[in-house]
Formats: C-alpha cells, structure tokens, sequence
C-alpha cells in the first residue's frame, strides 16, 4: 500500500525526516464517496503533509480506496490498513443501532491491529478521526499515546420549533436518538475516553457545551467539513433555479424547502439534486402545496453531475435541522455558489467560515411558518439578483492551520514543524 518512510530503529519514533507517525482510527474514509467518508479522506489528506499516517479504515472504505487507486498513485506518507471483511458489514448497514453496534466491534479489532503495529514500531500520536461522536469511547484512547480525538460531533438537536417537520416517523425517530446518546454518554468506557484526550476538536458549540468542564479546556471548535478540497468542475451557463443540494431525508428539512418555495413568486423554482427515502413523500407534499410545476428531482445524479447542476443554481438551500457540519455545504461554498442555510448546528459554523458574507443567508430558526417565509424572502432575492460565482467562499487554509496545530499541542511542540504556544489564539473567542 502506501510508503510510511524509511523503518526506524526501535528506539526511534519519528522518520529518518524528523516527521511525527500517527496511526489514525478512520472507519469511514473514501475518495469516492461525499459526507463522512469523503470527511475522513480529506482529515488524512492533511495529516499526511506533516506527519507519516497508519489509517485503520473499515471494510466499505478500503473497497473505495482500492478502486481510487486503479487510476492514482496512493500519495506518500500514508499506508491504509483494512480491517474486518465487507461481507459480514453489509448486514449491519440497516439501522443505526446495528451499525453502531458493528462499529465497536469494528473497533475492538482495529486495536488490536492498531496495538501491534505500535508494537513493531511505535507511533508519535493517535488520532480518532471519523464516526466521532461525543458519546461513544474510542479505543484509541487505549494506547496510551497523545490522543488527537475528532473533529467529533452528536449533540445537534431539531430547533423545538422545527420538529413538527419531521414527521410522525422522524419525530420518533429524533427522540430514541436522544434517549440512547444521553444513556451512551453516561457509559464508563466514554467517560475514560474524555480522561485521556489531549487535544479535542469540537464540531460545533452544541456538542462542545454537551462535554464537561475539564475536558472544554483541551477543546476548541474546528468543523470537520472545513478540510475538503474544493472540487474540480467545468463552468455551466447559470440560471435561475434554487438548487436543494442534500440526501432526501426527514432531517435535512426537504418538507421545510417546500413550504418555503409554497411562498415565494411562481417564476422561482426549487430543483432537488439527490435521492433518499422522503422522495415519494416530498413528490406528494408538491402537489398538496400546488408546486409541483415548480419542483424538479433529479435523481441518480452522479457526484461530478451534481455539481453541474448546482453550478447552473442561482443560489443553494440547506435546510439541515440537525446538521453536525454539512458535507454538501462545504461542497457547494467551495463552489463559490450563494447559500441560504438554516443557522443550527454545524451548519451554522460552516457558513460563518464564508470569505465572502454576501454570498451567505442564515436563518434563524424560529416558528415553523416564520421560518419558511424567511428562507422564501432569501430565495426570492437571490434569484432576483444571482451573484457572480468567482472562486471558493470557505477558508480552508486556515482550518488546516489550525489542525496542523493541535497536533503540535499534543506532540508537545516538538513535531508539524511548529512550537507549542497554547492550543487558544486570542481570535478563537467561540471556543470558551
């Protein structure tokens, strides 16, 4: 697989170079594939340029990375360890109580696989790096190496005023989800998890307030999505349309975008460029609302293909009601498309990263009808007067900086390059 340098002794931590090795736990890591996995390539993406990675990837991401490297040359500095056949993960992919359950067991293996790595040649630093969530333990806590945990995320909620959008089926759904990360959270080996972090990076401030005091301290908010590579695409001629760039699920507030486009003039329309289990429902709830003339679906897109279309939007709508980042939101800012993004979350964190405000409405969350006509206002004006699209609306660089940096904290100063001066700058005020 890929080259991690040159062996060093058994005395010696580091490469012949002087970079840091850190073996990093990413169950979800794909260049192939958006949301988590495509998070967790763009994490070791940046890792690699300081450091030499160990990546411990789950079954369905080695199957992706082999595929990436029928047509590229695995870069250097990375070597990617499979762990766990893809035959018996299948069976655990249809609910997410059985994937969390698969998930722990995935991880008991990849620590073992992971200890004994540590043992042939020990690594500087351990970093937990995907399906991070603030109430589940890691077992890269187990290692006793400096533990670099997250981005990490769980403790976005629906806006109480925004729930009845969900559903029947989704409010259910947001309620067992809180009973059993509030009953995760409690568990032992979670607790001696947040014991051990040396440096955490907090996807938003929900989750960073979920956390207690002594372990705030080693935190500072960094949002996971921030670290894609802004995508490659040929320009389209744009149009006019508002462009719903998100999976079709209860959670990413699909129904809210109706009711939105419900109140705006007829000469808007809202194109849908995804697929997910709300299609039949939403295609329904178009024509109960009487715009079904003015919603399109587009469906089966491939990834390249939904940037086309999002290319061709005056302006993109992310109605996320419990959003931890915003994947597709970071997708389309690179884009340098206008957005209109409901403000909760990480959704929030994402937006507020924009190098260029105008090209950003938030929404506050507030009463389901207040809420909608808000985000019709943004959609009316926004195709009223389409902005120019002139290069990447998010600054990345200086959320690699400061990634580059904790890992600086918890080498002590002595690896990336960089002196330990305090994980804080006095700019990082949404931290405390």
């Amino acid at each position: 697989m890929g080259g991690a340098g040159e062996e060093a002794g058994p005395d010696q931590q580091s490469d012949s170079a002087g970079r840091p090795r850190v073996l990093i736990f990413a169950y979800s890591c794909d260049p192939t594939r958006g949301s988590e996995a495509g998070v967790g390539w763009a994490l070791v993406e940046t890792a690699r340029e300081f450091a030499d990675c160990t990546v411990l990837v789950g079954p369905r991401s080695m199957r992706g990375i082999d595929k990436w490297r029928t047509a590229h040359d695995l870069p250097p500095g990375v070597d990617y360890v499979g762990i766990m056949d893809d035959r018996i993960t299948r069976h655990f992919m249809f609910h997410r109580i059985l994937f969390f359950t698969h998930y722990l067991w995935w991880m008991r293996k990849a620590y073992r696989v992971g200890r004994s790595l540590h043992r042939e040649r020990p690594f500087d630093a351990v970093h937990h790096a995907t399906v991070s969530v603030y109430w589940l333990p890691t077992a890269a806590a187990r290692l006793g190496l400096p533990l670099v945990w997250g981005p990490v995320g769980g403790a976005t909620v629906v806006p109480r005023s925004l729930i009845s959008v969900l559903g029947l089926r989704g409010v259910l759904d947001e309620f067992l989800d809180m009973v059993s990360v509030r009953l995760a959270s409690m568990l032992p080996a979670t607790r001696n998890t947040w014991r051990r972090i040396t440096v955490g990076l907090i996807n938003n401030d929900e989750t960073l307030r979920r956390l207690p005091g002594h372990l705030r301290d080693r935190c500072q908010i960094l949002n996971h999505v921030l670290f894609f590579e802004p995508p490659t695409c040929s320009q389209v001629e744009r149009g006019d349309y508002i462009v719903f760039f998100s999976s079709l699920e209860t959670r990413k507030g699909p129904r809210l975008a109706l009711e939105a486009l419900a109140r705006t003039p007829p000469r808007v329309t809202l194109v849908f460029a995804g697929d997910g289990p709300e299609l039949k429902a939403l295609r329904r709830r178009a024509e109960r609302l009487g715009v079904s003339d003015r919603v399109v679906f587009r469906t089966g897109l491939t990834r390249a293909e939904a940037h086309q279309v999002v290319l061709g939007a005056a302006a993109a709508l992310f109605t996320g009601l419990r959003e931890e980042g915003g994947a597709s939101l970071a997708e389309v800012m690179h884009l340098g498309l206008p957005v209109i993004v409901l403000a909760n979350g990480g959704a929030r964190k994402v937006a507020q990263a924009s190098l260029d405000e105008r090209k950003v409405v938030l929404v506050e969350p507030s009463s389901r009808d207040e809420t909608a006509q808000r985000i019709a206002d943004a959609m009316t004006s926004l195709t009223e007067r389409p902005l120019q699209i002139n290069g990447s609306n998010l600054a990345r660089d200086e959320a690699v900086a400061r990634f580059r940096r904790a890992f600086a904290v918890a080498l002590g100063g002595d690896g990336c390059g960089e002196q330990s001066t305090g994980l804080y700058r006095e700019s990082d005020t949404s931290v405390r």
